[in-house]
């Protein structure tokens, strides 16, 4: 897989998580990723395409942890937010 594609993959799966992320600011935040990487697009030198990917990846593992999608589900979420208001 190509760089590029990787990069592809990696900005279709922060959409998904930031899609489902719980907010209410979660449009503001699809926008700022999609303007994230349209501005990464345009970029030649590998050292800073390399620490955008690192902190792309980064954030998306942040994003999966709030959304659950890391294998966890949302059942987690719930119980820990009943939880604290019972």
């Amino acid at each position: 897989m190509s760089g590029r594609e990787k990069v592809l993959v990696l900005y279709r799966r922060i959409m998904r998580a930031a899609k489902s992320f719980p907010s209410v600011k979660r449009d503001r935040i699809i926008e700022d990723i999609r303007v994230e990487f349209r501005e990464g697009s345009g970029l030649v030198d590998e050292a800073k395409i390399d620490e955008r990917v690192r902190v792309a990846q980064r954030s998306l593992q942040e994003l999966e942890s709030f959304v659950g999608m890391s294998r966890g589900g949302s059942d987690s979420i719930e119980h820990t937010l009943r939880g604290s208001c019972e």
